[in-house]
C-alpha cells in the first residue's frame, strides 16, 4: 500500500515514524518500509524541512539499512549543497553509530567535493 497523505511530506514522514515502530499497530515489514522511504527521500531532500529530515533519519536508523542511509545522505546533500544541514548534524552521531564512520564520512566528503 502506498502512503496516502494528501501529498503532504510532513504527514508522510509522521506515518513512516509510526510504521517503523515495532510495537505500533501501523508497523510494516522492512521491505515495504524501505520502498516507501525511497519514495519520500527526494521530497524530504528538496524541502529541507528540519522535522521531516529528522523523522526520516530516525526511521532509517530504526530499520538499520546501510544502503538506504547512504542513499539518503547522497540525495539530501546533493540537493542542498549550499545549505548547512543542521537536521543531518543532529542525527549524524546516530548515523555513524548505526552505519559506520567510514561510509558516512565518505558520503559527507563526496558532497563537499
Amino acid at each position: 500500500m502506498d502512503i496516502v497523505a494528501d501529498n503532504d511530506t510532513s504527514k508522510m514522514c509522521k506515518y513512516l515514524v509510526k510504521a517503523c515502530a515495532e510495537e505500533s499497530p501501523d508497523s510494516e515489514p522492512k521491505g515495504e518500509l524501505i520502498r516507501k522511504i525511497k519514495t519520500v527521500i527526494p521530497r524530504v531532500a528538496s524541502e529541507s524541512y528540519k522535522d521531516n529530515v529528522s523523522s526520516l533519519m530516525a526511521c532509517i536508523i530504526t530499520i538499520g539499512e546501510k544502503a538506504l542511509a547512504l542513499k539518503f545522505l547522497d540525495v539530501y546533500l546533493t540537493s542542498n549543497p549550499s545549505v548547512t544541514p543542521d537536521a543531518i548534524l543532529q542525527k549524524l552521531p546516530a548515523f555513524v553509530d548505526s552505519f559506520g564512520s567510514n561510509d558516512v564520512c565518505a558520503s559527507l566528503l563526496k558532497a563537499v567535493n
